[in-house]
């Protein structure tokens, strides 16, 4: 019983993938799925299909969304981001994350994204840009094993490994190919040390990703 969707999209999950599929499933109806125009709050009551990485923010502003994302692993969705954001820092980008000035930025990332709002201000000033992706998409900071508990209680929340059970929930036509939405991490070039310090920097998030592995509901 929804009149709208809204993809709340984690940086490396799948997103694009996703949104391709749904903008082209969404065809002729009012859709925002961007990071390359500013976000119109006053405008979003009138889309039918938002995504994006806007954390909690596009809620408010929308007609009875049905609210739905994905999870992933998260160390491997932290190595994932270091690689594809590469070519955003001067230095290498895993280190960056890890160690620079802005790292604590991107703890806990997945749970910081259900929990919290982006600060539009600063995003549609910058959209896509190594200051969007050094400040982690302008995402609050709060983090709360109990506010990601409630988020997946209330939403739809589904691990990658189970995305393909997505058509069926939202009622769209099946995905047609998925052969690189489930490839293996690849860990190659990650020292022992940085991957024990990704560990430590995503602890919550592993908890909050073991307990939506659990707690399906949908």
């Amino acid at each position: 019983n929804y009149s709208s969707i809204y993809h709340l999209h984690i940086p490396r999950t799948a997103g694009v993938f996703l949104r391709n599929h749904l903008l082209q499933e969404f065809q002729g109806k009012e859709s925002f799925a961007t990071h390359y125009d500013p976000i119109d709050k006053n405008s979003l009551i009138a889309k039918y299909y938002v995504g994006g990485h806007f954390g909690t923010s596009p809620i408010s502003h929308m007609d009875n969304p049905l609210v739905f994302t994905i999870l992933r692993n998260p160390i491997d969705r932290f190595i994932s981001y270091a690689k594809y954001t590469r070519s955003f820092f001067q230095k290498d980008s895993m280190d960056e994350l890890i160690y620079g000035e802005c790292s604590s930025l991107h703890e806990n990332t997945q749970t910081k994204f259900i929990t919290n709002n982006i600060d539009i201000d600063k995003y549609n000033t910058n959209l896509v840009s190594p200051e969007t992706i050094q400040n982690n998409w302008f995402i609050g900071q709060k983090e709360s094993f109990d506010l990601a508990k409630d988020f997946i209680d209330n939403n739809v929340v589904v691990t990658l490994e189970d995305m393909d059970k997505l058509p069926d929930i939202l009622g769209i036509e099946k995905f047609k190919n998925m052969s690189k939405v489930n490839e293996t991490r690849n860990l190659s070039g990650v020292t022992k040390e940085q991957y024990d310090k990704i560990v430590s920097m995503n602890e919550l998030d592993l908890e909050v990703y073991q307990y939506a592995k659990t707690k399906k509901n949908y």
